[in-house]
């Protein structure tokens, strides 16, 4: 009995039943060849669409993963151009985030895009408990400090509960063993603060040697 044969594009001697398509391949009806697919895909149903971006695989090579509606397959370093995996599959992140390690979420009942860096071609910065990215203008009066983190990126950090404004977080003075917060501001409206006057005597006169705002909890405490 008859059985159509296919040839693959890169042997003239082989010939493979027409069901039985050669991994990497696929099959051309029109020329009765079996063609290569692109190169990151185990299975495919055609070959790279260049005008679409379309690499029309069917199922990805070992280390390999789909993004999320297209039949595109790449490997982890698209994790570096603004892509998180998750289950297997790839998918964008949030706009302004460079890197990410989820869609957007809800911290604390705050929106958080999860951001793990930020674009600095946009002058945008990491604000490193909201795991968003912002412009600088977001700071302005704001409750968080600048600093470099241990890889040189530049991120924005939140002052220690009490402060308004601030240069630095909470820090413990080894000479003191006593934790400084680095307030430039105190915020004033936050309940259950309460702003400590410490007084010292000069000339016999009461005058005021430093504010220090404390929980009004941990002053019970004491």
């Amino acid at each position: 009995m008859y059985k159509l044969c296919f040839k693959t594009e890169d042997s003239n001697t082989n010939c493979i039943l027409e069901n039985l398509i050669p991994q990497n391949y696929y099959k051309n009806n029109t020329y009765e060849i079996y063609y290569k697919c692109y190169r990151n895909c185990n299975k495919c149903n055609e070959y790279y669409d260049a005008n679409n971006n379309n690499m029309n695989c069917l199922e990805c090579i070992d280390g390999f993963h789909f993004v999320d509606g297209t039949n595109n397959c790449y490997d982890e370093t698209l994790l570096e151009s603004g892509f998180y995996l998750k289950n297997d599959m790839f998918y964008p992140c949030e706009e302004n985030c460079k890197t990410c390690s989820d869609s957007k979420t809800n911290i604390n009942n705050i929106s958080s895009n999860n951001c793990l860096s930020c674009d600095i071609t946009k002058n945008l910065y990491l604000v490193s408990d909201l795991k968003n990215c912002e412009p600088e203008s977001f700071f302005d009066q704001k409750e968080y400090y600048i600093k470099a983190n241990e890889e040189g990126k530049i991120i924005f950090y939140h002052c220690y509960d009490s402060c308004a404004l601030c240069n630095e977080g909470e820090i413990l003075d080894e000479s003191t063993n006593n934790y400084v917060h680095n307030c430039l501001k105190c915020i004033m409206q936050k309940q259950n603060w309460k702003d400590i006057f410490l007084i010292k005597k000069i000339n016999g006169k009461n005058v005021m040697k430093d504010v220090v705002h404390v929980k009004l909890k941990e002053m019970k405490k004491e």
